[in-house]
């Protein structure tokens, strides 16, 4: 069995970050939502389901973050030789 690659629609993902967004109870919950969208554009960035310009397009629409786990984690640990 072949398992079809499904990419997103980047209107359909900025609408569902937008909205997620609104939601957020305060800058904390918001930081979260963040780095969580942060996270999976990511990914979907990683797995060539979207391009880097659609990936920095929907990351202008959220937050900026300090200490974010998701670039050390795509960039890489240092090693602690």
């Amino acid at each position: 069995m072949q398992l079809q690659r499904i990419r997103p629609e980047k209107g359909e993902t900025e609408a569902r970050i937008r909205r997620h967004l609104s939601e957020a109870k305060d800058d904390q919950e918001r930081r979260e939502i963040a780095l969580c969208w942060k996270g999976y554009i990511g990914a979907l960035t990683e797995w060539s389901l979207i391009s880097i310009h659609e990936g920095s397009i929907l990351n202008a629409i959220l937050p900026k973050t300090e200490n974010n786990p998701v670039l050390q984690i795509m960039l890489g640990f240092p090693d602690e030789d």
